[in-house]
């Protein structure tokens, strides 16, 4: 395992990849058999990351962008992927590549529903990249121009830097749309939640999460980084997340919501449940504030999420500290009760036995986990796919990741925007469907359709 990087060697925008180019024939002229070798050239004059990824050939495409750091890394094709049913499979790549290997991606929400025909391009419980190329931008706007080798995939390497384009300004206008469908509709929604209130009286389940889609059609295709560009200007203080499964095909998330993050044996993590939108006015904004604050089934719904990521975490965890109140997280388009949570894991857990720990929360699924996924299978209409699942990266002794939030899933001419709700005792399916209509207000709003809510 060997880490090169030329930091006296500045690329322009207009010629990125020579520098890198010749740092990397180098290092395959030395013909080593290293499992992975990361090569890195500083770059100056690049601009937005997202900017730069629209215009590569390169597919598949990730972006991320960190919600406290404000790390951005644009990720182009694969070098290596692991995928499957057993998120053990994992392990032994993360360990042969070393800790300078981050690998990308997430999980499938439920993977023992049955995929939903033409919806996601992939069946797969979960998939995990480690890219040809990434541009890297920490939040003081040093940028690194990054090449990962692994054994045969120095000519992809190459071939990737040959066809790097030049940055452009994102074109972030986009079509309206012609049609809109809700699945669940009102009746839809109505029986579930009634549904879910019935279940809690017969004391088979606390809490449970039902999510709606809402379909847009387009009269021409949507790019997704247009999207994810005016999404992200709108929804600061969120991670924001793009993963391209194929020509004009993306999921696209800027998600309040962190699993966890994890570094040198440490853990962050959070309990992220009760919602307030925001007040147009000063006044109003706290009014709902309190309201939050006050709110006896917010409270309730917010204990649950945070004593389960405590219990979930308990046998991986030596000490984990949260605060017994819970702190207003405040966002540009809405409130939530947060209660951060920092702990330190026993020798030996991995990002994966975390991973594997915590997915699905409360937050996104409901309590008791094996319950609540039951009712969803049983009355949601639709298969969640990558939509309230684990997104992010991950090494051999770090890792970070957010729940897929605030998102859509864009296919060509389509988008589908999803959200789900907390339901408990005391909810009401009017309130539940109009708290959605403000979950997805941030995308209504960057596609100028406010006034069609």
């Amino acid at each position: 395992m060997s880490t090169i990087r030329r930091q006296t060697d500045v690329l322009t925008r207009y010629a990125p990849a020579e520098a890198l180019t010749a740092e990397v024939r180098r290092v395959l002229g030395e013909g080593s058999a290293a499992p992975y070798r990361r090569v890195a050239v500083t770059v100056e004059g690049i601009g937005d990351p997202l900017a730069w990824l629209a215009v590569q050939p390169a597919c598949p495409r990730f972006y991320w962008h960190g919600r406290d750091d404000g790390r951005r890394v644009a990720a182009l094709g694969e070098a290596l992927a692991v995928t499957g049913d057993d998120l053990n499979a994992v392990r032994p790549v993360v360990a042969r590549l070393g800790p300078e290997a981050q690998l990308f991606g997430g999980l499938r929400f439920d993977p023992q529903r049955p995929p939903e025909p033409g919806a996601w391009r992939s069946a797969e419980a979960f998939r995990f990249t480690l890219p040809l190329l990434t541009l890297e931008v920490d939040a003081d706007g040093s940028a690194r121009l990054v090449a990962h080798l692994v054994p045969h995939a120095g000519a992809a390497v190459l071939a990737a830097l040959a066809a790097l384009a030049d940055a452009a300004p994102l074109d972030v206008n986009l079509p309206l749309p012609v049609a809109r469908q809700d699945l669940p509709d009102r009746d839809g929604w109505n029986a579930t939640v009634g549904a879910a209130l019935a279940a809690f009286r017969a004391g088979q389940m606390d809490k449970v999460v039902p999510a709606r889609r809402v379909t847009f059609d387009f009269p021409e295709p949507l790019d997704p980084f247009a999207l994810m560009a005016r999404l992200e200007a709108a929804t600061p203080g969120t991670y924001h997340l793009l993963a391209e499964h194929g020509p004009g095909a993306a999921f696209v998330s800027a998600s309040p919501e962190r699993l966890f993050r994890l570094e040198d044996g440490r853990i962050w993590t959070e309990a992220l449940a009760g919602t307030r939108p925001r007040g147009a006015t000063a006044t109003e904004d706290a009014r709902l504030s309190d309201e939050l604050h006050a709110s006896d089934k917010e409270q309730r719904e917010h204990a649950l999420v945070r004593d389960a990521i405590a219990h979930a975490l308990g046998p991986l965890a030596a000490a984990l500290d949260a605060d017994e109140t819970p702190e207003a997280f405040a966002l540009a388009r809405g409130r939530h009760l947060r209660t951060p949570m920092v702990g330190r894991l026993r020798p030996g857990v991995s990002p994966l036995d975390v991973l594997a720990a915590l997915h699905p929360t409360p937050a996104v699924g409901g309590t008791p986990t094996p319950d609540a996924l039951a009712f969803l299978r049983a009355h949601e209409p639709f298969d969640r796919g990558r939509y309230a699942a684990p997104f992010g990266w991950l090494s051999l002794n770090a890792a970070e990741f957010a729940v897929g939030l605030r998102c859509g899933r864009v296919d060509e001419t389509r988008l589908a925007l999803y959200s789900g709700a907390g339901v408990v005792e005391g909810s009401t399916p009017e309130a539940e469907w109009a708290e959605i209509e403000d979950k997805i207000a941030d995308f209504v709003a960057v596609l100028g359709l406010a006034e069609r809510r």
